[in-house]
């Protein structure tokens, strides 16, 4: 490892690496941590230096490099750089070396795909990047992606202005949502160095080949989990020399006062502003309030005589009068599921003992209001942006919770 790993300029000595392993406790934990570092999908420097020197002609066809005026410096005009909002900032150092090697110039800063708009006339835009080191299946790039080429479609076709993805490893599900988003213009290219497939990046998810079975995955995920419990099973092991992603395993970057990684990405804070904690916090809770709605009521279905689930049997008095009022107001054109508040999931919860062990945090229900506080933030501009903790504590519930769900299937 010593000799083939490198993060920023430096080598990892074989002390740092102990020293990390440390933070683990046993053991038997390490080697659980070894099997992950030792399976990185490393890129190096080189690999990344080499693949742009290669694949400037793809890039740029035979667009010519200018003269700046008064100067004897050669500089690519007419292109305009864009990263997705959330790894814009920590993306900066790669685009520094894309920029050099490609002639752009100096002064083309990157921008984030959140700005949606290009200035056709203003700048004699050419070519469109989109320039993002890592892009798995469930990036905010596809979605940014999306909202920018809409926004801008009728110039993009006018202009016949050249469209390029550049990226150093997506996965190839994320590839494919990619291609049909980009096949709309004909200018268009999708360029990566890798291109692989989630089970060799992803340790966690079903089917990977960097463990060995399912209970050697989950023993792995519960060592790492002893350091961030919000860690999620769609987290990968990529790590660039210069960088290592926010979507790679928290274990690899994020730094906390009881935890040094190895590959500390000392950017993550940069994602909760400009509103994208409350991004976050939305997609979150909507993927969560959907399962938990789902789960639920096809639970008290079962339960119920003739799929009448909304009995006194099986729900408070309360909310059988608002669930039964709203639905009479909507003129019963509206199923009755579509009629219960978030918060209303406690008291259905603690009626019954088997949705209380699914749902049960330890025996507690706490949660449920704190998330109900949380997911309004993002339909309420005058409240203030979420924090880190909130966001992590809202990942860590929609990751135990779907889990349980899961566990218990119905």
């Amino acid at each position: 490892m010593t000799q083939t790993i490198k993060f920023r300029s430096n080598s990892i000595s074989k002390n740092e690496f102990l020293n990390y392993f440390k933070q683990f406790g046993s053991n038997v934990e390490q080697r659980k941590i070894f099997n992950l570092i030792d399976n990185l999908f490393f890129v190096s420097h080189d690999d990344i230096t080499d693949f742009i020197k290669r694949e400037k002609k793809n890039i740029f066809g035979r667009d010519p490099i200018l003269i700046k005026d008064k100067s004897s410096v050669l500089v690519r005009e007419g292109v305009e750089v864009y990263s997705s909002s959330n790894h814009k900032n920590e993306s900066e150092n790669l685009y520094g070396t894309f920029k050099i090697l490609t002639n752009i110039r100096k002064t083309r800063t990157l921008k984030s795909l959140k700005e949606k708009r290009v200035w056709f006339n203003s700048n004699n835009t050419k070519t469109i990047i989109i320039f993002e080191p890592y892009i798995s299946e469930i990036s905010t790039l596809i979605d940014e992606l999306n909202d920018f080429l809409e926004t801008n479609r009728e110039d993009l076709v006018d202009k016949k202005t050249d469209l390029i993805l550049f990226s150093f490893v997506s996965t190839k599900k994320a590839k494919t949502k990619l291609i049909k988003l980009l096949k709309q213009f004909s200018n268009s290219k999708f360029i990566s160095l890798h291109e692989v497939e989630e089970s060799k990046i992803k340790p966690f998810i079903e089917n990977n080949t960097i463990l060995e079975n399912v209970s050697e995955s989950q023993q792995v995920l519960s060592a790492c989990r002893n350091i961030y419990q919000n860690i999620t099973k769609d987290e990968a092991l990529v790590v660039f020399q210069n960088l290592c992603p926010i979507e790679s395993l928290k274990i690899l970057w994020k730094k906390s006062e009881q935890f040094n990684p190895l590959f500390l990405n000392e950017f993550e804070n940069d994602i909760f502003e400009d509103n994208l904690g409350r991004d976050k916090i939305y997609k979150l809770n909507t993927e969560l309030s959907q399962k938990i709605n789902a789960y639920i009521i096809t639970y008290l279905k079962s339960k119920s005589e003739d799929g009448n689930w909304v009995t006194i049997k099986l729900l408070p008095r309360k909310i059988i009068d608002k669930v039964n009022e709203r639905y009479l107001d909507a003129k019963e054109k509206e199923s009755k599921e579509s009629f219960l508040d978030f918060i209303d999931y406690a008291d259905i919860i603690k009626k019954d003992n088997f949705l209380k062990k699914v749902f049960g945090m330890k025996g507690d229900f706490g949660w449920l209001n704190k998330i109900n506080e949380l997911r309004r933030i993002p339909a309420h501009p005058e409240k203030p942006n979420p924090s880190i903790e909130d966001v992590e504590y809202f990942e860590k519930i929609h990751t135990v919770i779907i889990e349980n769900m899961n566990k218990n299937n119905l």
